[in-house]
């Protein structure tokens, strides 16, 4: 198995697909199982020389003026950089962003346990508040539905992140919630059978 982060950024990816597959067929592998990171649930990952995508969930961006902002939106926005403070959002209010509905077989979902890019953007950074271990349990759930609805020649799901503590996304246990996390994570895989 081999996984690109960005498959959008390369110049042919059908014929990247191609040159690695065929290095590992020279180099004695019957072939690579090709997978990429994608945040398009519609993304095709065949037309592109893959055999899958992890279905990243889209974290909120920070809040921002754009040319179609009402002057309120504007000013909320002034302020929020002036004090200094980070976009805050309700974790439960995103979860559908983080699993969507995707009717690709081809689309391998991705949980996000946590978000909080403050320790590296600072002021500038993005915080989903309300996140728990329950509400974890509820992204999984609707990540494991759409795994058994894929036609799929593997048995993945990806977390992001085991330990990405820069953007306080972690699956790694810590002070907070202990092992909490992981036995979430543990009891619904062990649910599956």
């Amino acid at each position: 198995m081999f996984m690109v982060y960005s498959p959008e950024e390369l110049p042919d990816a059908p014929g990247f697909a191609d040159h690695w597959r065929r290095l590992a067929q020279e180099s004695g592998l019957p072939d690579l199982y090709l997978i990429a990171e994608h945040r398009d649930p519609f993304w095709d990952a065949r037309a592109n020389g893959f055999d899958a995508f992890v279905l990243m969930p889209t974290i909120p961006r920070r809040r921002s003026s754009t040319p179609w902002s009402s002057p309120w939106q504007k000013l909320r926005n002034m302020a929020l950089d002036t004090l200094g403070r980070p976009s805050v959002y309700q974790y439960a209010r995103q979860q559908r962003r983080f699993v969507p509905d995707c009717a690709s077989p081809l689309a391998i979902p991705c949980v996000l346990p946590n978000w909080d890019n403050t320790p590296r953007s600072g002021k500038r950074g993005v915080v989903l508040e309300g996140m728990t271990p329950e509400a974890f349990g509820v992204t999984l759930d609707r990540a494991l539905t759409l795994w058994r609805k894929r036609e799929r020649e593997d048995d993945l799901i990806f977390v992001k992140s085991w330990n990405e503590w820069a953007e306080g996304n972690h699956l790694e246990p810590g002070q907070r919630w202990g092992r909490a996390y992981l036995e979430v994570l543990h009891a619904k895989v062990t649910a599956m059978g």
